[in-house]
């Protein structure tokens, strides 16, 4: 064989066993492990709340237009809400109270949790979106239309539309001292239903939940649930 040829073969070889090597020295990226918040619009019947983790029951602190810290759960398809309950012989037990499945493929979530007003079912009713880093990052608002009806909107100078039940996540591109922005709601008419100003800054993620009016032909209701995310620890 041609010396030329043979050498050109020995180098292919080599780097062809450097690269596989290489992929090999990867290490695989691990998935976060799941994490989920709850908020409530209202104080709840329920003093204590407990949620399941396996064969474990833990306490979860859910306060009125407040996240709730972010926890672990691990080895489940659902969130599964209980309350507390002993019985005359001192015998604790449990009592399902609510449940959701998680949302797929989410490493963080927020439930949102709803008390019902008539019995037959769970007293509770949780609804729960992704609320990952990725899909609602930081420098951002994200809508959320509780209303039976579309809706416009005009946030800065982006425009978007939010389904009835749906969510809509809005990039502030606010400078890094923050700044105040323009809202305009407004139907699919062009009826403005709602008009402020926000505050925005790179490290906050705020979502703005809009209801139905108070009173037929008002304004909708409105509430901000604000978060700031603390900046991630510098390496070594």
């Amino acid at each position: 064989m041609n010396k030329t040829i043979l050498s050109r073969l020995l180098l292919i070889t080599a780097f062809c066993l450097a690269s596989v090597s290489g992929l090999h020295g990867q290490e695989p990226k691990q998935k976060s492990p799941f994490r989920f918040s709850c908020v409530s619009f209202k104080e709840l019947s329920f003093s204590q709340l407990f949620y399941r983790e396996g064969k474990k029951y833990l306490p979860l602190s859910v306060v009125a237009n407040n996240r709730s810290a972010p926890v672990p759960l691990k080895g489940m398809n659902s969130l599964e809400l209980f309350i507390e309950h002993v019985g005359s012989d001192d015998v604790r037990s449990y009592k399902l109270v609510g449940k959701s499945a998680l949302p797929k493929g989410a490493e963080l979530a927020l439930f949102f949790i709803f008390e019902r007003s008539s019995a037959g079912a769970l007293p509770l009713t949780l609804k729960g979106i992704d609320d990952s880093m990725d899909v609602f990052p930081p420098g951002s608002f994200r809508f959320a239309n509780f209303t039976k009806i579309p809706l416009k909107l005009r946030f800065g100078t982006t425009n978007g539309n939010i389904k009835p039940g749906g969510f809509t996540v809005v990039k502030s591109n606010v400078e890094a001292a923050g700044g105040f922005l323009p809202l305009w709601l407004t139907t699919s008419t062009g009826k403005k239903v709602y008009e402020n100003r926000l505050w925005s800054q790179l490290s906050g993620r705020d979502m703005l939940f809009i209801g139905p009016p108070p009173r037929p032909g008002g304004t909708v209701s409105v509430m901000l649930l604000p978060q700031v995310v603390p900046p991630e620890p510098e390496g070594p």
